[in-house]
């Protein structure tokens, strides 16, 4: 059994090599010659006009982490709703090589789905908080700090 793991072993070792020796290689071959002219940011060809370091708005950001939190929970619920049906049954339908889950009692169906569930109700409290706090909000109010006393 062990001999299958050995393969994908060898297989991400091999293919370490073949990312990891080409820049090791160049980065010891490359002349090393910094000038103003390759530090300079490209532009097509044109000089460039204003700074090349832009800063984007931090909502960018908060949006992007919320969609990769619903994202990996997708990723989650994607292999349960594949077995979900074998859990239904009370694990008859499951493969033979799974043994010790032959003798699921009927229940086990009910547990598998309050779990998902649970999982799913700690999602949409996270929604709720991250709504309540108006990180949703793409056009918010400025607040002002604390003004200075005379």
């Amino acid at each position: 059994m062990y001999e299958q793991y050995a393969h994908v072993l060898i297989f991400g070792m091999i293919a370490t090599v073949i990312v990891v020796a080409p820049i090791v290689l160049f980065a010891l071959i490359r002349p090393v010659r910094p000038s103003s002219e390759k530090l300079s940011p490209y532009e097509c060809g044109e000089r460039p006009v204003g700074e090349p370091w832009v800063q984007f708005n931090i909502r960018y950001y908060v949006v992007c982490i919320i969609f990769i939190v619903f994202e990996v929970e997708v990723l989650f619920m994607l292999p349960w709703a594949v077995v979900f049906n074998a859990f239904r049954d009370g694990g008859q339908n499951l493969q033979a090589a799974a043994g010790e889950l032959k003798n699921l009692q009927g229940a086990t169906g009910l547990i598998v789905f309050l779990e998902m569930l649970i999982f799913l109700v700690v999602l949409a409290v996270g929604l709720a908080y991250v709504w309540a706090k108006g990180h949703l909000e793409w056009i918010r109010e400025t607040t002002k700090g604390p003004e200075l006393l005379d």
